[in-house]
């Protein structure tokens, strides 16, 4: 722990991390899947002060939640949701030697995706252990609904970029700037963003329509 002195608070994504942290201030990841009340109290228990929610809870779900709890809650409101992790390296099957062994595999040296019957393309990235986590094609963007986050009781927005590039990032985080200085109302560099997303394509994830 001496490496990390002076970091107060940590984000966890997994229950060991929770244990090899627990004396820091946690902000607990949707990795974690908080999809209630009684799991979103024992974070607290565990010495949590914010839990970012399971993707998968719609509105209603969310506002009859926060009822029973009073941890600070933060929500995705934009990024492209994983959809899937595998063992399986679709890079491994087309490149045989790809070295991984030495960390200069093929899939640090390019983006590739799947594509399915629609044409739609599903972005892969892969970690250092080379498991494989395949994206929504559509990109989850809240944007012009931030309002009805804030009224059934979100306090934090959360941003996840994962493919964006450099320029992709500044038009998004500038875009949320103009939106939250702007009672929630769109400008033009919403606007804008949107026309721009418009070309791949938005999801509401699940905040209308929940998991059935």
């Amino acid at each position: 722990m001496d490496n990390i002195k002076g970091i107060n608070k940590v984000q966890i994504g997994n229950w060991g991390s929770m244990e090899y942290f627990k004396k820091k201030d946690l902000n607990i990841d949707c990795y974690l899947n908080a999809f209630n009340s009684e799991s979103i109290n024992h974070f607290k228990e565990e010495g949590a002060s914010t839990v970012c929610l399971s993707q998968e809870l719609n509105l209603n779900e969310i506002k009859q939640t926060l009822k029973y709890t009073d941890v600070e809650i933060e929500a995705v409101i934009y990024g492209y949701a994983p959809m899937m992790v595998t063992e399986y390296c679709p890079m491994g099957v087309v490149v045989r030697d790809c070295k991984k062994d030495k960390r200069v595999a093929k899939c640090k040296e390019s983006s590739y995706a799947l594509r399915d019957f629609t044409d739609a393309s599903y972005r892969i990235t892969q970690d250092i252990f080379c498991r494989s986590t395949i994206y929504n094609s559509k990109v989850t963007c809240m944007l012009d609904n931030l309002y009805e986050l804030e009224e059934i009781g979100i306090d934090v927005f959360r941003i996840d970029f994962t493919v964006e590039d450099s320029e992709m990032v500044k038009k998004v985080i500038e875009a949320h700037i103009e939106v939250l200085s702007n009672n929630y109302k769109l400008g033009k560099k919403a606007t804008d963003l949107y026309k721009k997303l418009d070309e791949i394509g938005t999801v509401a994830g699940h905040y209308y329509k929940g998991v059935e």
